[in-house]
């Protein structure tokens, strides 16, 4: 209910103002106060809807901007900033809490990681998890096939943790395990 709310589909907001306007209009054209009525309230409904979606961030949309913000730190080789992005219970590999930033020090001098670039994103979530899948190009000295990152979110009472992040092999021939030791995880 709350994604209806507070992440409404343009195309329900575009129906119930088009209703609403022509409503509204076909009660003023015919002096009739009711029909009139019934278009301004469904275009009020509308309205108020675009409006919360619009400010009202939902757990789903806070998962996708953190994990775009851990994009932008990776690209940018900001080690402190994906240190404060990432939880002390966040999990890769062998590597647990803020010391995965050194990751990037690592991907930096062993296979010439100079940045990337955000291709695609998709989210699944429910009321307490959400699993953002990130497909990302990486710019190293060697040429490298897109690959997908899986960010796994928890919905907790004292704020979102990101629990997980996982590589998911898909069109190179790196396994998990194998990605993990290549950027010093295992």
């Amino acid at each position: 209910m709350n994604e209806l709310l507070f992440d409404t589909p343009l195309w329900i907001l575009l129906g119930l103002v088009g209703v609403g306007v022509t409503v509204f209009l076909v009660g003023n054209n015919r002096v009739n106060t009711q029909i009139r009525l019934a278009g301004l309230v469904a275009l009020l409904l509308g309205m108020t809807l675009w409006l919360s979606s619009y400010f009202i961030e939902t757990f789903k949309e806070k998962c996708e901007s953190r994990t775009h913000d851990i994009a932008d730190a990776v690209d940018a080789q900001d080690c402190d900033g994906l240190g404060r992005l990432i939880d002390t219970g966040t999990q890769f590999g062998g590597l647990r809490g803020r010391g995965m930033s050194k990751i990037l020090e690592t991907a930096a001098s062993e296979i010439g990681f100079k940045g990337l670039t955000v291709i695609g994103t998709t989210t699944q979530a429910t009321d307490a998890t959400a699993d953002v899948s990130l497909r990302v190009l990486a710019e190293v000295n060697t040429s490298v096939p897109p690959t997908t990152w899986l960010f796994q979110y928890e919905k907790r009472s004292d704020g979102i943790l990101l629990s997980r992040i996982r590589y998911v092999p898909d069109q190179s021939d790196l396994t998990e395990e194998q990605m993990e030791r290549r950027l010093g995880a295992r």
